[in-house]
């Protein structure tokens, strides 16, 4: 039994607005009745998929930045330090005194902290030692290795902060 004007299938139907009566419904096309819950479903799975992808690379950007931070940092405070040993290595030829820190042997470590950086939690600290080997005061190799330490003046997790830097000079007339 149907009303006069009134389509026999009403869940395909839709008012034109809440108070017209019933002759004014019209046919709802298919594309526009909404998603089904298995659609909501799937798509949330993919975004969150997709969410927890990029949550891990950003974490693990962070975590590279960091490293390179760290090796920088170690790069330049050997590089200085074979810079010092080498003026303390001209100053030793031209004075004819053997300094202590090119005597042959280990030297250090020797604490090293530079001020934190600007949005940097702590300041950045490193151990720096050197080894000098070669006879007199004609010639001298030196290698000195610079390691990041963790904030308690302990090494440091080198996976997250960054392996020892080691830098070799040769040191001649």
């Amino acid at each position: 039994m149907s009303l006069i004007g009134v389509p026999r299938f009403r869940k395909r139907l839709r008012r034109v607005t809440s108070d017209a009566p019933p002759s004014a419904w019209r046919r709802v096309p298919h594309s526009s009745r909404g998603f089904s819950l298995v659609e909501i479903m799937v798509a949330s799975a993919v975004l969150s998929v997709c969410l927890l992808g990029l949550a891990q690379m950003l974490a693990t950007a962070v975590q590279l930045g960091q490293f390179a931070r760290n090796n920088t940092v170690a790069i330049q405070i050997a590089t200085g330090k074979l810079s010092e040993l080498k003026a303390a290595y001209h100053y030793e030829l031209a004075s004819r005194n053997e300094l202590p820190d090119l005597a042959p042997g280990e030297h250090g470590p020797n604490p090293v902290t530079l001020p934190a950086p600007t949005g940097a939690q702590e300041a950045a600290s490193y151990t720096v030692s050197w080894v000098v080997t070669g006879a007199g005061a004609s010639r001298k190799n030196v290698t000195v290795s610079v390691r990041p330490r963790g904030g308690s003046g302990a090494e440091a997790d080198t996976s997250l902060t960054g392996k020892a830097i080691s830098m070799y000079a040769r040191f001649t007339p």
